[in-house]
């Protein structure tokens, strides 16, 4: 132990600095406890691994929640683009009927050869993006065979071209093939004899 005053050394006993004559109000003891040693510095190197492995975890399982909540949303906006495919489809087909009434004395096509009777207006094989293999998937209203389209004073509920069930070429009937359920959330594209394209939750009555 040391002077606090001179810094001169001391023996246990003493009671004044033989150096500086500084007197201490005890003598000076016998035992100094040793100096506290610092804190043992724990290895903070591994916390960010750990906070690394913890957030990896949470990640890993938040995976399967956020596909679980994005993948239907995706489908229904798949399935929306493919509704809106089919009716584009079917306003260019409608529109190819309307083009060759003009041309024939305002009679539709005959229902046996529709598809054929209209693919010089449309330049274009059509098909529902639903459809995988066969015919276009749609079908000509064979009321509306050879009949001219002044014949309906409103023109804009007569059906002239709907979903079908049907696969082959030219296919035709009194709306007896709409497709049940609809292709397209649960509904059907049908276009119109004055050209308009429609989405119906339900099969309209003929």
């Amino acid at each position: 132990m040391n002077c606090s005053n001179c810094g001169a050394p001391l023996t246990p006993g003493q009671t004044r600095c033989p150096k500086c004559g500084l007197e201490f109000s005890q003598p000076v003891p016998n035992y100094l406890p040793p100096a506290p040693s610092p804190p043992e510095r724990k290895n903070s190197s591994a916390t960010p691994w750990i906070l690394a492995g913890c957030g990896g975890c949470g990640a890993l399982l938040l995976i399967p929640i956020v596909a679980a909540i994005l993948f239907p949303v995706f489908g229904k906006a798949r399935e929306k683009a493919r509704q809106i495919t089919c009716a584009s489809n079917m306003k260019q087909m409608e529109l190819g009927f309307l083009q060759y009434s003009q041309d024939n004395d305002n009679r539709m096509p005959l229902s046996t050869t529709w598809e054929d009777a209209t693919y010089p207006y449309i330049k274009d094989k059509l098909r529902c993006p639903d459809v995988s293999t066969g015919g276009s998937g749609y079908a000509f209203n064979s009321s509306l065979s050879h009949v001219k389209v002044t014949n309906y004073p409103d023109p804009s509920t007569v059906i002239s071209l709907f979903e079908s069930s049907k696969t082959e070429q030219n296919a035709s009937d009194k709306l007896t093939s709409i497709v049940t359920p609809g292709r397209h959330s649960g509904g059907n594209n049908y276009a119109f004899l004055d050209g308009h394209v429609k989405w119906e939750p339900t099969p309209p009555s003929p």
